[in-house]
């Protein structure tokens, strides 16, 4: 089944659920202690009922939704590196050339109003498939964020043809956020923990070329920590030319 990306929009409404559902089974367990009077078979039956709705809802929330923006996360302190590139253009000449010897191609690149979106693909195999998504931008937005997730996915199934999902089973997505200026959409996102799922893993990192530093959101332990660092390892082997010595 293809999963929801959770945007913010949905995160409230996700937590709203569960208060909503806290809130009804508390309500079951204190009425006979708020009122003396028998409150009715019926309104236990519709609190018991709202409290179940709403606990399938956050039950059934790591099946039916990803967070690749980290809506969700708890805020972390992301890393931060002096780089030696002065520019975007030079820093995707420089990528392009880098990837292409790892055995990387670029499978998309879209110009677009707002921003640009470059997708480099290694050689596809069943057990992983591994991505590299530059966004540049003059500034991040919260748009751009949620678009690029949805964007890089209509990519990869135009590319080869086939639903993202029987592409293979793994996929490794590293996204690198190029920006002119840092405001708070970008902020947000590397100062944000970085999440892994049994299907998707992510690497989330930002290069600002107005202060000239690069940013790596970080990982703050829990499901996937071990995956998190073996990107994070692959990211530097890949990405080495970028850090200032």
């Amino acid at each position: 089944m293809k999963k929801i990306i959770l945007t913010k929009k949905l995160a409230i409404l996700y937590k709203i659920s569960i208060i909503l559902g806290l809130t009804a089974f508390g309500l079951i367990f204190f009425l006979p202690l708020l009122f003396e009077e028998d409150v009715g078979y019926i309104v236990y039956c519709v609190l018991i009922a709202i409290g179940l709705m709403f606990g399938v809802i956050v039950f059934l929330y790591p099946f039916i939704f990803i967070d690749p923006n980290n809506v969700m996360s708890p805020k972390t302190k992301a890393e931060k590196y002096k780089v030696n590139v002065g520019s975007f253009e030079e820093f995707l000449k420089t990528t392009g050339n880098v990837l292409g010897e790892k055995g990387f191609s670029k499978i998309e690149e879209r110009i677009l109003e707002e921003y640009d979106i470059y997708l480099y693909a290694s050689t596809l195999r069943h057990s992983n498939l591994e991505l590299i998504q530059i966004i540049k931008a003059k500034e991040l937005t919260d748009e751009i964020l949620d678009n690029s997730s949805k964007m890089y996915i209509e990519c990869v199934e135009t590319h080869y043809n086939k639903k993202i999902d029987d592409l293979s089973e793994h996929i490794t997505i590293m996204t690198i956020v190029c920006v002119n200026r840092i405001n708070s959409p970008f902020r947000n996102i590397m100062n944000s923990n970085v999440e892994q799922d049994f299907e998707t893993g992510r690497f989330i990192a930002g290069l600002s070329f107005g202060g000239k530093n690069l940013y790596i959101a970080e990982q703050a332990g829990g499901f996937g920590i071990l995956k998190y660092k073996k990107y994070r390892k692959k990211f530097f082997e890949l990405f080495d030319f970028l850090i200032e010595k």
